[in-house]
């Protein structure tokens, strides 16, 4: 399964961020859209980061609650992975695994066009395990089975 069939399920609607935000603002923005991460955009509306509710945890512990005046700028990741529509489902959720992250922004040809989470990827890909287990049973239960002499009927 490609990139694409998932935004098209879950819609291409991104929560982006202006980089000069307030940390306070966006843990805000965070809460208020219900959501785990937003993309940081520059002036232009390009993206310059992205910035988790880890990013700002961990901010926060490690510089304490003065932070919350501090630009987002100085706790996002800038320069994230990101992945094209056509990338397949499997290798993404290979790629944010292996990198420990759980937001991946989808660009195409250099344009913002969705974002995708372990969630989306977990979702769809349990949707797969069920229907290839329905099919193998399917088919398991439909096959002609060896005869006791061992011949095939």
């Amino acid at each position: 399964m490609k990139i694409r069939n998932i935004l098209d399920k879950k819609g291409t609607h991104v929560v982006t961020i202006p980089v000069h935000s307030l940390a306070s603002e966006a843990a805000a923005m965070l809460t208020g859209h219900n959501i785990g991460a937003a993309v940081v955009v520059d002036e232009r509306s390009r993206m310059v980061g992205i910035l988790s509710e880890r990013d700002l945890v961990r901010c926060f512990s490690e510089r304490g609650p003065a932070m919350l005046s501090a630009p987002v700028s100085w706790m996002m990741t800038p320069e994230p992975q990101t992945c094209d529509p056509e990338d397949d489902l499997q290798d993404v959720l290979r790629i944010m695994n292996r990198g420990r992250f759980r937001h991946m922004p989808v660009l195409e040809e250099g344009r913002l066009v969705g974002i995708v989470s372990m969630r989306d990827l977990f979702a769809e890909r349990l949707v797969d395990v069920e229907r290839e287990a329905r099919e193998l049973h399917a088919y398991v239960v439909g096959a002609d089975w060896p005869t006791s002499t061992g011949a095939h009927a």
